[in-house]
């Protein structure tokens, strides 16, 4: 009963049959009491997981371990699915609760495993990836199509083409296989941004056709950066897209898809004139500009040397009620450094601060030390590494910039 109410959403369901009950368990004796412990702090650990209530779920995972118990495959997987630490790699979660699992012999799930292999794959640690991968298929733990997914992202992550193929046609090949199109959106990915190769993005876009998979929002998203992004553009098929989705499958094309058209005429193919027009075409058709669409009319203006009509957009963003980002406000420093207007520059990377709503990213410091090298002030440069520094950033992220210093020197 907890498990259903969990499926449905109903957390305060859960809570009102584990209170009922819960008085009541030490009645049971011997192996049945522990069984019936187990079940009950098990299933509510995972109902507060799948909630996003971290906290409460270890208040159930302590109450297991007072009477020396471990949660089971899926709860393992549904408090390390619930534990997105954005301050750490969360690969070591993964693997930390991957260890503490295999140490207790608890019974690996397709779910346990498809949670670890998710977060090794973002955090691109391949051989970790494929180690567990191949272990599970030698416990007779039977891979599934998320599974497939995440093992072909972390071969993705690291460019490793032939080996993403490879477990791709192993996935359909697989007697059991259910199509998902999240495998198949990665491929394409690959190939429209990693490596631009349309004839290979369509390609894998046709075989999910094959399986009469439906695509998805991103998948169109991806489709029109195939024609408008690698050569020889198409973009009048790129365009025609924003229609096919809406009359093919019922979607409305969202901001994201108009910025990528705004984009792509923008600053790829420098046409200001068109990448207005479809600014004010996704106006027309009441879709709200997000600021994915704001980035990418103010990357056309400040990539074409028109600083003014960026800071009326960005005016006009600010107006509508869409905060800016730290990559917006990086636009703005190298469009500025570019101009050799550095105290603008200087005055956008100042009102950035190492924390609050405009936080800085190595990104910042990257384009604030570009600006002042393009500039010829390398000192000023040489300050602004020591600035990262003091932020404890990764060190081959500073080394970066600090190269970027140095090659300027040559």
């Amino acid at each position: 009963m907890i498990q259903l109410s969990t499926k449905l959403g109903r957390l305060d369901a859960a809570e009102n049959i584990y209170k009922t009950v819960i008085d009541s368990m030490h009645l049971l004796e011997g192996s049945r009491k522990q069984r019936g412990y187990h079940a009950i702090y098990n299933s509510m650990l995972v109902a507060h997981a799948r909630n996003g209530d971290l906290n409460s779920a270890k208040v159930f995972y302590d109450k297991l371990r007072e009477h020396d118990l471990y949660p089971d495959g899926d709860a393992y997987g549904s408090l390390l699915a619930c534990n997105a630490n954005s301050t750490t790699d969360e690969s070591t979660d993964a693997l930390a609760i991957y260890e503490e699992s295999r140490k207790h012999n608890v019974r690996p799930t397709v779910y346990l495993y498809n949670v670890i292999l998710s977060k090794l794959a973002k955090c691109r640690k391949i051989e970790p990836v494929l180690r567990l991968f191949n272990e599970m298929k030698q416990l007779g733990v039977t891979p599934n199509s998320i599974t497939y997914a995440s093992v072909i992202s972390a071969c993705i992550r690291c460019s490793s083409e032939s080996r993403a193929a490879q477990y791709f046609q192993e996935m359909i090949s697989s007697p059991k296989y259910q199509p998902r199109i999240g495998a198949y959106n990665s491929m394409i990915q690959f190939y429209v941004q990693q490596k631009p190769n349309r004839e290979k993005a369509l390609e894998y876009y046709n075989l999910s056709k094959q399986f009469n998979l439906k695509p998805s929002l991103h998948t169109y998203k991806l489709l029109m950066e195939a024609y408008a992004n690698i050569p020889a553009y198409d973009m009048l098929t790129a365009h025609k897209l924003l229609t096919e989705m809406n009359k093919r499958h019922g979607y409305r094309p969202s901001a994201g898809h108009y910025a990528t058209l705004i984009r792509s005429y923008g600053c790829l193919h420098r046409d200001v004139q068109s990448a207005v027009a479809v600014y004010k075409e996704m106006q027309k058709a009441g879709i709200k500009a997000d600021e994915t669409v704001y980035q990418a009319m103010m990357n056309t203006y400040i990539d074409n040397n028109d600083m003014n009509s960026a800071q009326e957009i960005y005016k006009d963003m600010l107006k509508q009620g869409t905060q800016s980002s730290p990559y917006i406000e990086n636009l703005f420093i190298a469009g500025y450094g570019a101009q050799g207007q550095l105290d603008k520059a200087e005055e956008v990377f100042n009102r950035m601060g190492d924390s609050g709503n405009l936080v800085r990213e190595p990104s910042t410091y990257e384009a604030m030390a570009k600006a002042y090298v393009e500039n010829g002030e390398k000192t000023k440069a040489v300050q602004v590494v020591q600035q990262m520094r003091s932020r404890d950033f990764p060190p081959k992220v500073v080394d970066g910039v600090t190269q970027l210093i140095h090659a300027s020197s040559k």
